[in-house]
């Protein structure tokens, strides 16, 4: 029996905040561009959700939908900037986390 778990993280392109810089004059960035910055985890945290849990044995090719809804607070985080990752993974044992399958997408349309 090898359990799943779904992982949702929301990841925000495009921030301009200050950063450390041994390159720039004084040593300060003021103007540096992030990117993949995690804004907010739309499955449980930090594992994720259980993926057909009572389940022995998952057949290849096994459709599994889930419904999660996620409020975007617009003050903080652009959603156009924005992507869902989601991946199944293996919790595993001892902390041995293997990613089993991933896909992103925008989180605005």
């Amino acid at each position: 029996h090898t359990k799943q778990n779904i992982s949702l993280y929301v990841v925000e392109n495009g921030l301009t905040d200050v950063q450390e810089d041994a390159n720039a004059p004084g040593g300060i960035n003021t103007a540096y561009l992030f990117n993949d910055i995690m804004r907010g985890m739309i499955s449980t945290p930090y594992l994720g959700d259980a993926v057909l849990d009572t389940m022995a044995v998952k057949p290849k090719g096994q459709v599994y939908w889930r419904k999660y809804t996620y409020n975007v607070d617009t003050t903080k985080i652009n959603p156009h900037n924005c992507r869902v990752i989601a991946f199944v993974n293996n919790p595993g044992t001892g902390g041995d986390y293997k990613v089993l399958q991933s896909v992103q997408t925008p989180l605005a349309p």
